[in-house]
């Protein structure tokens, strides 16, 4: 999930604004699946005292607005706690959803102002009307079609399948994932002895897949809509491993040296794997 900021000016209360303290998330929001619902769970930090008492008064309340372009899904939420647990029907929503926090009049609020404010807006009073914006907390998307408790295996993003009319192996990147088409004597040979069998996973992943995976990555730009370059972005986005090249932007360039690098690191290394496979494989059977 990414989490992005916006300022405003005052009398709002946003990211790094003329009003303390900042406000944000209390952690990573959640998302977990039930059924036919996503349910989104979400905790803001929120510690302005002025902007707390108008929300116990019950004149100002938490909002939470959900927005889907893909299907067009536009709700609001109404909190008076800093804490949201949404359910979503996953059949309303498809690819990017923005949910986006703030703090909102619900009442008329006369000569509002802040006491934890920048001492240039000291005796500065505004009349708010229902509506009005009080806090801007922070936004954050999530891509929707994107298997989260699988990014790190290879089936999330890439396949085999029969090419019937091929002669040769190809690389498809239209779809939803990266489509290994394999002629069909190959990929006999292919389903009968090698499919499943984790004994050969390693070699498949340091040859063919590999080499899909660079193919990829060389032709993201042209194909970043698609889930699976989606799912390698995210990927990219968010883990540890794969920080220097979220700085860079790689997959954008397309420098051949750190496509590769960057190809080895998102398989676990390949060939150190192979190696490690082929010593197994040796010692079985000198046994």
């Amino acid at each position: 999930m990414k989490i992005n900021n916006l300022s405003f000016p005052y009398p709002v209360l946003g990211i790094g604004d003329d009003i303390a303290p900042t406000p944000g998330f209390q952690g990573i929001p959640r998302l977990s699946k039930t059924g036919g619902n996503y349910i989104f769970e979400v905790d803001l930090d929120m510690r302005n005292s002025d902007i707390d008492t108008l929300v116990r008064k019950g004149v100002a309340k938490y909002v939470c607005e959900i927005e889907c372009s893909r299907t067009l899904l536009r709700k609001c939420y109404f909190e008076k706690a800093p804490h949201f647990r949404i359910e979503v029907p996953r059949k309303l929503v498809a690819e990017k959803i923005t949910l986006q926090f703030s703090i909102v009049a619900v009442a008329p609020i006369i000569e509002y102002s802040n006491s934890q404010c920048h001492e240039d807006y000291q005796g500065y009073k505004f009349d708010l009307e229902p509506g009005d914006l009080l806090a801007f907390i922070g936004q954050c998307t999530y891509d929707v079609d994107i298997k989260y408790d699988k990014l790190k295996s290879v089936g999330s993003f890439m396949q085999i399948s029969e090419g019937k009319m091929d002669k040769m192996p190809r690389f498809l990147l239209g779809g939803d994932k990266i489509d290994i088409k394999l002629p069909s004597d190959i990929y006999e040979r292919y389903r009968k002895s090698v499919y499943g069998n984790r004994q050969f996973s390693h070699i498949i992943h340091s040859s063919i897949v590999f080499n899909a995976l660079v193919y990829g990555l060389l032709y993201y730009e042209e194909n970043k809509e698609s889930l699976w370059a989606r799912t390698l972005k995210y990927r990219i986005d968010n883990e540890n491993a794969l920080e220097k090249f979220k700085d860079n932007d790689t997959i954008s360039s397309g420098d051949p040296d750190e496509i590769m690098e960057l190809a080895q690191i998102l398989l676990l290394d390949p060939y150190k794997r192979l190696f490690e496979s082929l010593d197994s494989l040796l010692s079985s059977e000198e046994e």
